[in-house]
């Protein structure tokens, strides 16, 4: 089972130019642009007075049909008794009708533009079509706004930030709450975006929707949540999944007991640990749950993917030497569903090209930056353009593991948000790892499997205290998708 079709339309991202797309097709379908611009400016005129205490608002308005969302806010707060003042970066945005609707009252020049606390300032200069860096004029506004201590709102996206990759050009101040439209941008989640958008609301003007706008997916149980319903009726362990963990010796088995632990509250129905005896004698005096089995060559791990393993987990904590190497390649030869992870990757960041060659369409490799530097040197550009583009080179999906996740490899990418600097903790990938393979065992698709596990992992660090660390993950991550089934 893939993504719900219909919570794929509601969780598209579209670029800028998609969306320039979908205004043009939906003018040509009868609805006049004035008609869009009132709905948008009502949108934000809503979520304005749902937040925010009458106080004074300065509404600064751009050249394009951000300024003129700006301009039809300001009559409607204006008529509302709310004292309104504008700034018109370009007094070409005013037409006839607003010069004789009192607008004109309310303007006030550029250069006395003194944003202070307690006031509201709605930045309506640029959207997210923006492409070059922001000079002159326009620039010194900005970086009064920055500076200030006052409230701000965008409208479409804080003036600045490009909206296919989330970059600054030249200048962007923070907003508390920006305000969409139809559907959210890449450069609302990516680079600097994310953090300088604030709260992000999606207003629904009447744009008509079409599949063909959908760049990537922003990550969202509706996407997923179906999937990972465990079967009612009678059944057995195995037919819910088995989970192969590959760990390390001795006292190094650490990261993949915690992938192994993670798999055991996925859903899936066993989970076997496999190490060399020293690091099996010692995961079977920390498990209960999870059977364990000594490795002395690949051929245990073969007897596994003959018998009842339905996905693999390797890498994390397994080292470099031969057997870690006859082991991944055992892992890749069986067509199972594999999570590389960790030393499973850094095992061949010297010849890539190699790794690239073992892989098939059920892998997924889920480096951090660090790793995926070293696996896929010379990829620049934004987290989604670089994972599209490792996971092309791979043929295999790719998790950039970040506090905005990219997964690219299925049928979109998609960007997973909700991502905190808790999880900035050993450890924690291994527990994703775990998580991602439990899922797959269980027969959920790869795509569906890696955003799934990417947004539980994260949910179960929400509110995490300072004292947080990996070994709270697994019980954790089993409280949210309790939450999820009764939901």
């Amino acid at each position: 089972m893939g993504f719900e079709r219909e919570a794929m339309q509601r969780q598209a991202l579209l670029t800028p130019d998609a969306m320039q797309a979908a205004d043009r097709r939906t003018i040509a379908g009868g609805t006049p642009v004035g008609t869009l611009v009132a709905r948008a400016a009502r949108a934000i005129f809503r979520i304005l007075r749902a937040h925010y205490t009458r106080r004074p608002v300065t509404i600064l308005c751009g050249p394009g049909q951000n300024g003129e969302d700006g301009l039809m806010l300001a009559a409607l707060l204006d008529e509302a008794g709310w004292p309104v003042t504008l700034n018109l970066l370009d007094a070409g945005v005013m037409d006839e009708s607003d010069t004789s609707s009192g607008l004109m009252r309310l303007l006030s020049p550029t250069g006395t533009f003194r944003p202070e606390a307690g006031t509201l300032v709605v930045d309506a200069l640029f959207g997210a079509g923006l492409n070059r860096p922001i000079e002159g004029e326009a620039r010194l506004l900005i970086e009064k706004l920055e500076a200030s201590d006052a409230s701000v709102l965008a409208v479409d996206l804080p003036s600045g930030i490009d909206g296919r990759t989330g970059e600054v050009l030249g200048a962007a101040a923070k907003a508390d709450i920006t305000v969409s439209f139809h559907r959210a941008k890449p450069g609302h989640f990516l680079g600097e975006g994310r953090r300088l958008s604030g709260r992000l609301f999606i207003a629904d003007i009447g744009i008509v929707p079409h599949h063909d706008d959908t760049s990537a997916l922003h990550n969202d149980p509706a996407l997923w949540k179906q999937s990972l319903a465990v079967a009612d009726g009678d059944t057995h362990k195995y037919a819910r999944g088995h989970v192969a963990v590959v760990g390390g010796p001795g006292l190094k088995g650490g990261a993949a007991r915690l992938a192994a632990r993670a798999a055991s509250v996925s859903g899936a129905g066993a989970v076997t640990y496999l190490a060399p005896l020293s690091g099996a004698e010692f995961a079977a005096s920390q498990f209960d749950a999870v059977m364990v089995k000594p490795l002395t060559g690949p051929e245990e791990l073969r007897t596994l993917i003959d018998g009842t393993a339905s996905a693999i987990v390797i890498g994390p904590g397994m080292g470099h030497g031969r057997l870690a190497s006859e082991c991944l390649s055992a892992a890749l030869e069986s067509g199972l569903p594999c999570v590389l992870d960790a030393d499973a990757l850094t095992l061949y960041e010297d010849t890539p090209h190699v790794l690239f060659g073992k892989l098939h369409e059920r892998c997924i490799l889920t480096p951090h930056e660090g790793e995926f530097s070293r696996l896929f040197p010379g990829l620049d550009g934004d987290r989604l353009s670089r994972a599209k583009k490792a996971s092309a080179r791979a043929g295999a999906m790719v998790l950039l593991k970040g506090s905005t996740t990219a997964i690219a490899g299925g049928i979109l990418p998609v960007l997973n948000t909700n991502g905190s600097a808790a999880l900035a903790t050993a450890g924690s990938g291994d527990t994703l790892a775990g998580l991602i393979g439990g899922f797959m065992a269980r027969g959920i698709a790869p795509e569906v499997a890696a955003a799934a596990a990417a947004w539980v992992h994260a949910e179960a660090a929400q509110g995490a205290g300072p004292g947080f660390n990996a070994d709270q993950l697994a019980p954790r991550i089993a409280a949210v998708l309790e939450r999820l089934a009764s939901s």
